[in-house]
């Protein structure tokens, strides 16, 4: 029965991959021969950044100094820095919409929607009790989905904020959630070691795997042909859409928690962890291409294909721009 049941989980995860619509004609990385070049930094916050996000020039970043900030990459400007009374247990998650025209924030309990056009409150719900600790919002726009220190995905409309689905998954916090570019999957880990893949917006549960260690942080491939998770004890562990039952390759290059981890184009990914280490690798080769130490814990990180650019917060408060430089 087992047996039976493993199967009907793979058969749906491969249906759902089928659907993918996500062409990215841009990438990061042509190939292997590359190097990262500092080119700046943008707004310091007085805390760590927990979280950044990018919408063509536009940087807005998340702290816990109770704060974000939108940066305009192109003319080296802040635009706004907007504070609130309160922040979560980690600092502040924080998102663009995929069209641009909002700005979704987890202010301690509280989902806020933030517009564009002068960064004026448009919707604000009591989402997670004990505070917001992710957001993602799904590829058509429609819906915002957040993990809370409560043990709780819920899927919200966008922009009102209507709750249209929600799941206890956990019996301790949610620490990182995020959705395919399919739009029909989505993913989530957190301190009870566990990783989650749901059909999205359903959230019925499709897949579970308990890791050894607190999970810190998940991610789709944007092909879709791939999720990881990163965990507390400087794992990175990838996992094929097609194969969700073992793992396709495991990297352990850093000494303590890894923080963030994301596919970079297909070939790639990348991953920044509080010993303040970057490591690059390449996901057929199985191998670590590059690694870079920047002096200060990798709370999260962002990229721009338009600019060829990788977007980092530390532990600092920092914001920092490295360009991606091609050696051919």
């Amino acid at each position: 029965m087992l047996i039976f049941i493993n199967i009907l989980i793979t058969l749906f995860i491969l249906s759902c991959t089928d659907k993918q619509v996500t062409v990215k004609n841009e990438v990061l990385f042509e190939n292997e021969n590359f190097d990262i070049e500092y080119n700046g930094s943008g707004f310091k916050h007085k805390d760590y950044v927990f979280y950044i996000d990018v919408f063509k020039n536009y940087v807005v970043s998340g702290s816990a100094d109770n704060s974000i900030t939108i940066w305009d990459y192109e003319k080296s400007n802040l635009i706004t820095n907007i504070f609130f009374n309160y922040r979560g247990k980690w600092g502040i998650p924080v998102k663009f919409s995929k069209n641009g025209r909002y700005i979704v924030v987890g202010a301690l309990e509280e989902l806020l929607v933030l517009n564009t056009d002068n960064y004026k409150l448009v919707s604000k719900k009591l989402a997670h009790i004990k505070g917001v600790q992710s957001i993602s919002i799904s590829p058509d726009n429609k819906y915002v989905f957040s993990g809370g220190a409560d043990g709780f995905v819920r899927v919200w409309s966008l922009p009102d904020l209507n709750l249209v689905y929600e799941k206890k998954i956990l019996k301790g916090e949610v620490w990182n959630t995020h959705i395919d570019s399919s739009g029909t999957l989505a993913i989530a880990g957190g301190s009870t070691k566990e990783v989650v893949i749901f059909s999205f917006p359903e959230l019925t549960i499709k897949k579970i795997i308990t890791n050894d260690y607190p999970v810190e942080f998940v991610n789709f491939s944007d092909d879709n042909n791939y999720f990881l998770f990163a965990d507390n004890f400087g794992y990175v562990v990838v996992y094929k859409m097609l194969d969700p039952d073992n793992p396709y390759v495991k990297f352990r290059e850093h000494i303590s928690e890894v923080l963030v981890a994301k596919f970079i184009d297909t070939n790639f990914l990348i991953s920044g962890g509080r010993d303040g280490d970057i490591y690059i690798y390449d996901l057929k080769n199985k191998n670590v291409l590059k690694k870079y130490n920047i002096g200060s814990a990798v709370f999260y990180f962002e990229k721009s294909n338009k600019y060829k650019l990788l977007v980092v917060g530390t532990q600092k408060g920092n914001v920092l721009f490295y360009k991606i430089i091609s050696k051919e």
